[in-house]
């Protein structure tokens, strides 16, 4: 018995599945059927306090490692109370400046890191066959295996259609086969999954019903709103 996390507490952000060849809101599908052996589980290393380093001291030109003058350090005092633990990354940018957007470009990061590695997010480890190599870095999939221990709602052995995303991938031509590592994407606090509205069938916002209106991602004007002043849908 594994002892599940509770959910992130970040608020939750919908996905957009795209219209493709595959069919209208289909995912890869990774199940016994196309992975090899028992895919490996453990969590993510946490993270959940980032310091960027920026406005680098242009008067050291050829020393190796120049100071910076600014920094700044954000952090998730949610997850820090959770695990009463402080696991801070640092990024250095010689080209991050304060003038041209260096805050908030930390504030962006450190949120996208925060979202992912705040929670120890399990992460899956596994192969494939070598015809899941149309899977790219930061695709979204779909896991299914009866032997993978459930660490997010169960506890027990057993995940069915669980959406992660890819965090790295690399062919093993030789061998035809693919090794794929990915996030459980229930630790990130995700909304529900929105489809782009296909080229025929469905109407106009103004027109559309409730269910079409949850079901697809409507683009809106360039304030953000829909015709009928609502906030339009968003992808983060």
């Amino acid at each position: 018995m594994f002892s599940p996390r509770p959910p992130n507490p970040i608020q939750p952000a919908p996905i957009t599945i795209f219209t493709g060849s595959m069919g209208v809101g289909s995912l890869v599908a990774l199940t016994p059927d196309n992975v090899i052996g028992i895919p490996k589980v453990e969590r993510a290393a946490l993270v959940n306090a980032l310091t960027c380093r920026m406005d680098v001291n242009d008067a050291f030109p050829t020393m190796t490692s120049r100071p910076f003058d600014k920094q700044v350090t954000e952090s998730n005092s949610a997850s820090i109370n959770q695990f009463r633990k402080i696991a801070n990354q640092q990024v250095e940018s010689t080209g991050l400046r304060t003038a041209r957007g260096g805050f908030a470009r930390a504030f962006l990061l450190a949120q996208s890191l925060f979202q992912r590695y705040a929670w120890n997010t399990p992460k899956y480890q596994l192969s494939a066959f070598l015809s899941t190599v149309v899977i790219e870095l930061g695709d979204y999939v779909t896991l299914s295996h009866p032997l993978v221990p459930d660490m997010i709602e169960s506890g027990q052995l057993g995940i069915s259609n669980v959406v992660c995303e890819v965090i790295s991938r690399q062919p093993d031509y030789a061998n035809g086969r693919m090794e794929f590592t990915m996030l459980d994407t229930r630790a990130f606090g995700l909304g529900p999954a929105f489809q782009v509205v296909p080229d025929s069938g469905v109407p106009t916002w103004a027109s559309a019903t409730a269910a079409e209106r949850a079901q697809y991602m409507f683009i809106a004007s360039a304030t953000g709103e829909n015709s009928d002043g609502s906030l339009g849908n968003t992808i983060f």
